[in-house]
């Protein structure tokens, strides 16, 4: 989630606020994303189920951003230490400590502190702070990713790398689900997603040339991330409601990451954003990380604004609305922060 902070490109701003909006709805549980326990409409049963589908994209594309940012540089450990790994580090801990006061509000007599240093060694205080754990990991791995992507001359082995984790990852789990059989023991640890998607962010950006700039080639990325959307739709709407969900429903989300990262792109080199959107666009993405931060706390606030518009819009369109009233109030909330001295060095 860094943000080039000299230099903001409007694109990745726009891009963080699709990939916040897509983290704070992944969480809406039944009234959103999860509708599908809920529903006997037919209609909102398959809306549900794409969406279901389709809305993991958003950590894939937050590495996206993050590889496009970072990995053009040269970085040393030292450096990357010092000015990344501690900050985002420190926020780590300020945030598991936050969430366990959270989760014990009221029941103050059962907190222990030996409790709160194992959740947050552990990365278990809440579930949406693996993202930070995983990002400190990149981070630490970060000089070395720095270097790897320049060793790659050929820009054919950064598709070779998406094909390979798409076909690991992804078409081997549709067997194994219906078999029944256990993930395949193959395993390729250079294809754990952060790192493919932080070097799919770089090859775009830096090392692309035109190629995602010529419509043909937009159009081709989402008739291959349409196709892949029905056969996950498919698959999903079995088990979805089972114990795969972890493993179906993330089916194929880098596919999707890297097409909204391409559209997005594309859309917006070749349709400039007048001056006053790109200020908007650029305020908001800035507040992409705040509002991951907070989201808990924002979805518990306003989830009256789900209750009132439910029954009255239906529960997807409010869970929408429900949504963007979250990421609007973390993104004000974000611009308030900054304000503050100490605060704005960290976010």
């Amino acid at each position: 989630m860094e943000s080039e902070k000299r230099h903001k490109k409007p694109y990745l701003e726009l891009l963080r606020v699709i990939a916040i909006f897509g983290v704070v709805f992944c969480h809406t549980e039944s009234a959103g994303i999860h509708h599908y326990v809920m529903t006997s409409n037919t209609v909102n049963y398959w809306i549900s189920i794409f969406l279901a589908s389709v809305c993991q994209y958003c950590i894939p594309l937050f590495f996206m951003i993050s590889g496009a940012v970072l990995l053009n540089r040269e970085e040393s450990i030292s450096y990357v230490y010092k000015h990344r790994v501690i900050r985002i580090g420190l926020i780590t801990v300020l945030m598991s400590l936050m969430q366990y006061l959270w989760i014990y509000r009221g029941h103050w007599d059962t907190m222990t502190l030996k409790g709160a240093v194992r959740l947050l060694y552990e990365g278990d205080t809440v579930a949406p702070l693996w993202f930070l754990f995983a990002y400190l990991s990149f981070l630490m791995a970060l000089p070395f990713l720095q270097r790897f992507v320049r060793a790659i001359t050929d820009e054919r082995w950064f598709f070779y790398l998406l094909i390979l984790y798409t076909f690991c990852n992804d078409f081997l789990a549709i067997p194994e689900y219906y078999l029944g059989w256990n993930h395949t023991m193959l395993n390729l640890p250079i294809l754990e997603y952060p790192v493919l998607m932080t070097v799919m962010g770089y090859f775009v950006e830096h090392r692309s040339g035109d190629m995602f700039l010529k419509a043909r080639n937009i159009a081709a990325m989402i008739g291959i991330s349409g196709g892949m959307t029905l056969l996950s739709m498919f698959v999903n709407q079995s088990a979805l409601e089972g114990a795969n969900y972890i493993t179906m429903g993330n089916l194929f989300a880098p596919v999707y990451a890297m097409t909204i990262f391409v559209t997005v792109r594309y859309l917006v080199y070749k349709h400039p954003m007048p001056a006053a959107l790109e200020r908007a666009v650029c305020f908001a993405g800035a507040g992409a990380f705040v509002t991951y931060l907070t989201e808990i706390q924002l979805r518990d606030f306003f989830y009256p604004v789900y209750e009132f518009l439910g029954p009255r819009i239906h529960a997807i369109p409010a869970a929408f609305v429900w949504t963007g009233v979250c990421v609007l109030t973390g993104v004000l909330l974000a611009g308030i922060l900054r304000r503050i001295p100490v605060v704005r060095k960290l976010i």
